[in-house]
Order: C-alpha cells, then structure tokens, then sequence
C-alpha cells in the first residue's frame, strides 16, 4: 500500500526537465569604426581606402539554459562590408560564445544581459586587406518578445571592441533582430 501511494505521489508531481535549448536565427548590421587610426583593424589593410566598413550581417544562434536564468548562448554569423576607398566587399565570418542572464521575464517580455568573446575572419582579399582572424570581446543587451507559444522575436545590441588600426582597440556597434524557440524546459509556470 505504501508504494502505491508513493507511486502515485510521483506521478502527480511534475518532473524536473533540466535540458532547455533555444535554437533561431538572425539578421542584422555590423557598424564599424572605419576612419582615422581608430578605425578597425579586420583585414589588416595597410592603405586606409582598404578599411572595411558597415556590412549586413546575417547568422544562425543556438543556447542552453541549464538554469530558469543563466546560460551559455553561441553565434555563427555571415557579413558583407564594404571598403572605405574603393568599390567591393569582403566577407567576414564571426563565432561567438556568450553568458546570458534572463534578467527580466515578464509574462511575453524578456530582457537578457549578454558579454562573451569571439573570433572575426576576413575570408577575402582585396588590395592590401588580407585574409586574417580578430579575437573579439562584447557585452550588450536583448529584448525578447514572444509572439506565439514558444516563439520569440528578439532584439540584440552589442559594443563589440576589436583591434584598432593604432594598435589600440575599435568600438563597433552590432544590431539584431532575430526569431528564436525553446526546445526542452518550459521555465514559466503561467501557461
């Protein structure tokens, strides 16, 4: 009699899901520092009309929740500047990792405090810019809106500080607006 009791205890109780994985993507602007010593240093150009500038951005996210408010978050992302002298673009590639910290939920509203590092490579060549790789490090902020059930629309800035042309480092500008899901955990309660 006790085990059925205690069995059915078990059952009534809700489980604890620990694996929540949120998985979209995104579209967005890269807005980088292009004149004077401070400008960016992607590609290493050694003529200043070589400088890469604001590029559209395009990618893919992917994060995991281990707790209801801390997680690590992951970015692939693809961007096309363009040079400040002369016509054509580049490609640059970045690969970031992020802590996340939900610090607002708010029934369909969510504000997530976001800083990590990453890597950028120029993937093209074009007169004295080079194919080369850029460590990076950013913080920033993300407004989650959830649309449908399990469904978000997320808006991100990030200051996303690189190597400076003077040797010093550059302050570029990085703007989102993405689609995003959970698969796994439910972390409200409310639904």
């Amino acid at each position: 009699m006790r085990s059925s009791i205690a069995r059915r205890r078990s059952e009534s109780e809700p489980q604890i899901r620990w694996f929540a994985l949120d998985v979209g993507g995104q579209i967005g602007a890269l807005v980088m520092l292009s004149e004077g010593k401070a400008a960016t240093a992607l590609g290493m150009p050694s003529n200043p009309a070589d400088t890469l500038t604001n590029a559209p951005l395009f990618g893919a996210r992917a994060g995991f929740f281990p707790t209801r408010r801390v997680g690590i978050e992951s970015e692939l992302s693809l961007a096309i500047p363009g040079y400040l002298g002369h016509p054509g673009f580049s490609l640059v590639t970045s690969a970031r990792a992020q802590l996340a910290a939900r610090l607002v939920e708010d029934q369909r509203y969510g504000l997530r405090l976001l800083g990590g590092a990453g890597l950028l490579g120029v993937l093209s060549r074009d007169e004295t810019s080079r194919r080369t790789v850029h460590g990076a490090v950013h913080w920033g902020a993300a407004l989650t809106i959830e649309t449908r059930p399990d469904l978000w629309l997320r808006i991100e800035a990030l200051h996303v500080i690189t190597s400076a042309q003077d040797a010093g480092f550059a302050h570029n500008v990085e703007l989102q607006l993405g689609v995003v899901t959970r698969l796994g955990r439910r972390d409200r309660s409310w639904r």
